[in-house]
């Protein structure tokens, strides 16, 4: 999970740069969630290593201010699922 602030950023830029994300050789991109308003973007890659991820970015020349690993996702209903499993609810 990479945190980017891109204060400015058009949507007719986020366009612009999507087959190049989309292409990407070294990460495979998974999800963006984008304030365009404020420049916040948050996007979900998996690669083999950070430095792959890295290489990928610097390759779109997309900055990023965090990286972080992600060791895994839960959805509402997934923990809803395992609280009833549980007994909590």
């Amino acid at each position: 999970m990479t945190v980017h602030r891109a204060p400015g950023l058009l949507r007719e830029q986020w366009v612009e740069n999507a087959s190049g994300v989309y292409a990407g050789e070294h990460a495979r991109f998974v999800q963006a969630y984008v304030n365009l308003g404020s420049g916040f973007i948050l996007t979900i890659y998996e690669a083999e290593t950070a430095e792959a991820l890295e290489e990928q970015f610097e390759e779109l020349g997309l900055p990023f201010e965090e990286m972080h690993e992600v060791q895994f996702s839960q959805s509402f209903a997934e923990m809803e699922g395992m609280l009833k499993q549980m007994g909590k609810i």
